[in-house]
């Protein structure tokens, strides 16, 4: 049994957008939750889908229903095919209902995770043990049996997104599409990983809304060095890289849609976007500054810590980065 995690940070991520949601359980809910809000840019073909094998679960393509009847424990689903190694893979996961109960995991994990271990058992079943990496709705990340805060709190209406590198190594996650900094760079790229979520909720619903996979190449890197560098604007006037900028569009996302989140003061996850184009002289005193609160410090820190780069691809990034712009 794991030592519960307490999440300072109190407030709980606003919806993505200000659509309505059921605010009582029901039966028929993917059917009318009809919200497409930030679903323009995004294509409707997706590379995988729920299995719904060994869960307690209504799994129906794209959208899953944990404990339909009543809950008795933990439910686990994954993917149906293991993701492509060697790839950059991003997909986004759109939480229908109110978010309760002991947890909702969003995560991957390898195929030696048993789906049904947890069926009668209340738990953080995702991070339990070195097969699985996960990010829980209460805010803080999972691996091996240990716990560290990562985040806000999240809620019905908000978007988790996961970004799995499987070149590099190393996971990140985002809510409403802003990123809350790698959560762990030991992700193995030679075994058989799958998306995977939990929930001990009964009838608690999420819809997958993308799911992208890329090859990892020079390109790739040099448009991901240039975003996090704030020099984006650069690459928008040149013809001819439109491309770029609609087919990576997860790397610079376009705002959130809600109208509540049209307010001056800026969230924990909204500032880290910021800091993050900030020298590392600058980033290293803003960490600093945060030294005397210990969760403060890690929620932070996660921000600034960088994939390690195969010696390769490091090599030849700034000639393609020059070229570019």
């Amino acid at each position: 049994m794991i030592e519960e995690v307490i999440n300072p940070f109190e407030s709980t991520v606003k919806p993505f957008c200000d659509c309505n949601f059921p605010t009582t359980l029901r039966d028929d809910i993917h059917e009318i939750v009809t919200c497409k809000c930030g679903e323009d840019i995004i294509s409707d073909d997706l590379q995988w889908e729920w299995d719904s094998a060994g869960s307690e679960s209504y799994v129906n393509g794209k959208n899953i229903t944990f404990h339909p009847t009543y809950s008795s424990g933990t439910a686990v689903v994954r993917g149906k095919s293991a993701l492509k190694k060697g790839m950059i893979h991003y997909w986004e996961i759109r939480v229908l209902t109110q978010l309760s109960g002991t947890d909702q995991m969003f995560g991957v994990g390898t195929n030696e995770v048993n789906l049904t271990e947890f069926n009668y058992t209340y738990t953080s079943a995702l991070g339990l043990n070195g097969n699985s990496w996960a990010f829980s709705y209460r805010g803080f990340k999972q691996h091996n049996g240990e716990s560290s805060i990562y985040g806000n709190k999240i809620n019905q209406g908000c978007i988790v997104g996961v970004l799995l590198d499987l070149s590099l190594g190393y996971i990140e996650f985002f809510i409403n599409r802003r990123s809350l900094g790698i959560a762990y760079r030991n992700i193995p790229t030679d075994k058989s990983l799958y998306p995977m979520v939990c929930s001990t909720a009964s009838k608690s619903s999420i819809r997958l809304i993308t799911s992208l996979s890329f090859e990892d190449s020079l390109i790739y890197r040099s448009y991901e060095t240039i975003v996090k560098n704030g020099l984006l604007k650069s690459l928008q006037i040149l013809p001819g890289l439109e491309h770029l900028l609609l087919r990576y569009w997860y790397l610079n996302p376009p705002p959130r849609y809600s109208s509540q989140t049209n307010s001056n003061e800026l969230s924990i996850e909204d500032e880290i976007i910021l800091l993050k184009k900030m020298s590392k002289r600058q980033k290293i005193e803003k960490i600093e500054e945060h030294a005397d609160s210990e969760e403060e410090f890690d929620l932070y820190k996660n921000a600034f810590i960088e994939p390690v780069k195969d010696k390769t691809i490091e090599d030849s990034e700034e000639e393609i980065y020059h070229f570019l712009l």
